[in-house]
């Protein structure tokens, strides 16, 4: 992967058409990557912050329903296969999908230091903010209007974005022993194989169509 946290550079495989693509589109991924909660707080900020770490639950809460929507895009896609593997494909991601939610819903219940603490009725009964209704619904769109390989494209900026950002926090931030950073940081960090896989095999031309329809309000 040719990218890090502070940005793409010039050069790379012209056959890394993510790497095309962030290049590309510099300024607006570059503010994906400097968002100011990852830069100016979970980054630098102590675990005795308390606005940090309110800031970190609410965000774990929308990643909870953002995670188990996900299922729903996966389902979706797998209707539009045109052949078993590619149906089973899909499939076996939406009982990756359940898993990882019901996972996620565990670690944000179970009582600190391994988990967040958060009330289980707090999580379930979270309303989802405008950006996470934007974003799943360039998730749908894609899955009902593009083919099985097109309709993958739509998880490009997500993928990607999460590793290089936690891979900037796991490097960089001031503080190791937050709850950000163990349940966070060092979980998305693993994740380096994910954006190996994306490397090639989508048009140019979509990716940047599907990045392009990003809502602001995430950025």
């Amino acid at each position: 992967m040719i990218m890090l946290a502070a940005g793409p550079v010039e050069t790379f495989d012209e056959k890394d058409l993510v790497a095309r693509l962030v290049n590309d589109n510099k300024a607006l991924w570059n503010k994906l990557l400097q968002n100011n909660f990852c830069q100016k707080q979970m980054k630098t900020q102590s675990a005795t912050d308390q606005k940090t770490l309110d800031g970190f639950k609410w965000y774990m809460r929308q990643d909870f329903l953002y995670i188990t929507k996900l299922g729903i895009y996966e389902a979706n896609r797998g209707l539009k296969a045109t052949n078993t593997q590619d149906f089973e494909t899909s499939m076996d991601r939406v009982g990756k999908c359940a898993k990882y939610a019901k996972d996620h819903l565990k670690m944000c219940t179970t009582t600190p230091p391994n988990g967040l603490g958060i009330e289980e009725s707090t999580i379930l009964a979270t309303p989802e903010t405008k950006a996470l209704q934007q974003y799943v619904a360039l998730l749908l769109d894609a899955a009902d209007k593009e083919n099985w390989v097109m309709s993958a494209v739509a998880m490009i900026p997500c993928i990607q974005s999460y590793y290089l950002i936690a891979e900037d926090l796991y490097r960089n931030s001031v503080h190791k022993d937050t709850p950000w950073h163990k349940l966070w940081t060092e979980e998305n960090v693993k994740y380096k194989s994910s954006t190996e896989r994306q490397k090639s095999g989508y048009p140019r031309c979509a990716i940047r169509q599907k990045i392009n329809q990003l809502p602001s309000s995430i950025l």
